[in-house]
């Protein structure tokens, strides 16, 4: 071999390699990207965070599912120009099928449902575009976790999105006494995240105690302190729904505080405001979840 030709093989060689690890930093672990398709964007992926997984078209309603907590990882793909979206979908269910996973669910076109796209995008990210989409959902077990795999192929896209079930890593968020007390004096308001409600509901979560202990020990070392308790919550679904449960989650923590740790009613007042009150975009899920939050306001 001459020594043109030797360097070309190796410079064929590094590319061959550079593609391989691209394709394998642009993919799940668990499943690999359909060839030729294309990353759009930076992959979505939180470390903990709920999927709503759509299990069902019910028709007289958006969609029936079920409420996943863990490592959410979203990717969004452009398709191959020479590949259908029956063969990109049916490449994914070989695989994962072979891989010992359960399909939950399947639809295709009409059977999908006539909803806008983006009924779909608000509900978990999920883009059909047309009403020409195939949709699956699968349930997929390893000796390490439990995965759920979404996966939806309209005619220019297809997105995949992995979520693996696991407990919320508890003690990531440090409130404290001191820190209340600096940003109500400072600011008037304190943002709380370790309040924790379950997807649609306004009862509190057992996780939620050390956060509402130190509430009601900020109470209780400054009487002269009345607060509002404001409920927030993000843009998924109606304003309406969303106004009522900000409220109804307000009102959750002020009987709590009221009932269990003998907090004065008159100086705990719950309100709700809904998403009218973001403090990042609710584009993204890390957006939605710092909007999703309990605030103190000092009246």
């Amino acid at each position: 071999m001459n020594r043109v030709n030797t360097l070309l093989l190796i410079v064929l060689s590094f590319a061959i390699i550079h593609i391989t690890s691209y394709a394998q930093e642009e993919s799940h672990l668990l499943i690999t990207v359909y060839p030729g398709s294309v990353l759009r964007g930076k992959a979505d992926i939180a470390q903990f965070d709920e999927y709503k997984l759509i299990t069902g078209i019910p028709g007289n309603k958006e969609f029936d599912s079920i409420v996943l907590e863990g490592k959410v990882s979203k990717y969004k793909y452009k398709n191959p120009e020479d590949r259908s979206k029956l063969e990109i979908m049916k490449n994914y269910e070989d695989a994962l099928l072979a891989a010992g996973a359960e399909e939950i669910f399947s639809c295709a076109g009409k059977e999908c449902g006539n909803y806008p796209g983006y009924v779909w995008r608000n509900y978990n990210g999920l883009d059909p575009r047309t009403i020409d989409r195939r949709y699956k959902a699968f349930k997929l077990n390893t000796d390490d976790i439990t995965a759920y795999i979404a996966i939806m192929v309209n005619e220019q896209f297809h997105f995949v999105h992995v979520i693996e079930v696991k407990e919320m890593e508890s003690g990531l968020v440090d409130v404290d006494i001191t820190k209340l007390t600096k940003s109500i004096d400072t600011k008037g308001s304190v943002s709380i995240y370790g309040i924790y409600f379950d997807t649609g509901k306004a009862d509190l979560k057992p996780e939620s105690k050390p956060a509402l202990d130190q509430i009601a020990e900020l109470m209780k070392v400054r009487p002269d302190l009345s607060i509002y308790v404001v409920g927030h919550t993000d843009s998924d679904g109606t304003l309406d729904l969303n106004m009522n449960l900000s409220k109804a989650r307000a009102n959750s923590v002020v009987e709590e505080l009221v009932s269990v740790y003998s907090i004065e009613p008159s100086r705990v007042k719950p309100y709700g405001v809904g998403p009218l009150s973001p403090v990042e975009s609710n584009d993204t899920d890390q957006g939605k979840s710092k909007n999703r939050r309990v605030e103190l306001v000092k009246q």
